[in-house]
């Protein structure tokens, strides 16, 4: 209808009840999302999120901030802003850190998102992701969710 693309909000169209009304049904909406353990879904319809898993579920200790990478060697020393890596032995992968899975790893690391979903959305094999998080335990910048 006429008005239907315009950013003339007028209450002559729609009453403040029924605005309130959508209002309220979005926040169900979301509140039942929210609490879903099926939010998150592979294009095959597996669930990827909250799985059983043969892997732990970490969790950050660092959730609001990024921990300083730099004292504990983690962050490279010198280069520009190339991606960067660094050496490290006590990795597996080729014997160099991957400082943005690292970053990727301590983001997901809500202690809800699985080592499946880091890999899926990194396109990391699981197998190093579980490597990195226990690395990681090991810093103290990760637990194991139990």
């Amino acid at each position: 209808y006429e008005n239907y693309h315009t950013s003339l909000d007028n209450l002559e169209f729609i009453s403040e009840s029924s605005i309130l009304s959508i209002f309220s049904l979005y926040v169900k909406i979301i509140d039942a999302l929210e609490q879903s353990n099926d939010l998150i879904f592979h294009k095959d319809n597996k669930k990827i999120k909250n799985k059983k898993t043969n892997f732990p579920i970490f969790k950050s200790l660092n959730p609001n901030c990024e921990p300083m990478l730099s004292k504990r060697n983690l962050y490279p020393t010198i280069g520009g802003t190339l991606k960067q890596s660094m050496s490290k032995d006590e990795l597996v992968s080729n014997n160099k850190i991957n400082l943005d899975l690292l970053l990727n790893i301590l983001f997901y690391s809500d202690g809800n998102t699985s080592v499946e979903y880091i890999s899926l959305k990194s396109r990391i094999s699981e197998d190093e992701i579980f490597i990195y998080s226990k690395y990681l335990v090991k810093l103290k910048l990760l637990e194991e969710n139990v």
